[in-house]
């Protein structure tokens, strides 16, 4: 009877040792699965961080990129309406001023300047309606090449039909060389040197700059 009762309790014994063991493991188990589940939960939210973080810098980039964008296009509007503004100007005085002293000046200086450029002996100027080039004017325009670089120079004013556009054009006694002096023509051959005035002016009244 005794030796049963040891035999049950070395079977209880050994049950609950079992038993003990098996719960240490579920515990162990279960604290190795929380502390990987942690991790797991640590480790997505790392990666969610680092991807909203790509994300945040992406869309500020690309603001970053539009925002300048969109600042260049309106610098360059008002480039191109202050240079239009400065053309149109510039063509009302100079429509103004034809007839007056202050335009055969003018005048003179830019037959001169073309009769350069062709570089001959003797030119012939083409103007439009609104000039009234004299033989005082060419004397004066020929008196300007000279001094510029020491060539006599003959002008002559051309037989062709008048110019539709405002201004002179200078060619070569073979009609081969001519060089534009019109108005128009003018104020294209400096645009690219007016605008980059314009566009200094504008930068000095923002931070915002042309690259």
């Amino acid at each position: 009877m005794e030796e049963d009762n040891k035999l049950i309790q070395g079977i209880i014994s050994k049950a609950e040792t079992e038993a003990e063991n098996i719960v240490k493991a579920a515990e162990k188990k279960a604290a190795d699965n929380l502390r990987d589940s942690d991790l797991s939960i640590e480790r997505i939210r790392t990666e969610t961080d680092a991807k909203i973080a790509s994300k945040l810098s992406a869309i500020e980039k690309r603001t970053s990129a539009a925002v300048k964008s969109e600042q260049r296009r309106q610098f360059l509007r008002r480039m191109e309406k202050i240079y239009a503004d400065i053309h149109r100007l510039f063509q009302d005085r100079i429509i103004s001023l034809a007839g007056t002293p202050e335009y055969a000046d003018f005048l003179a200086k830019l037959i001169a300047e073309g009769a350069i450029a062709v570089n001959d002996s003797e030119v012939f100027v083409r103007c439009s309606f609104r000039e009234k080039v004299d033989e005082r004017i060419l004397e004066k325009a020929s008196a300007c090449v000279f001094e510029a670089t020491g060539r006599k120079i003959k002008l002559k004013i051309s037989g062709d039909a008048a110019l539709t556009a405002q201004g002179i054009i200078v060619q070569s006694s073979s009609g081969r060389i001519s060089y534009n002096n019109q108005i128009n023509t003018r104020l294209r051959r400096f645009e690219e040197d007016i605008k980059m005035i314009i566009a200094d002016g504008l930068n000095k009244e923002t931070s915002w700059k042309t690259e």
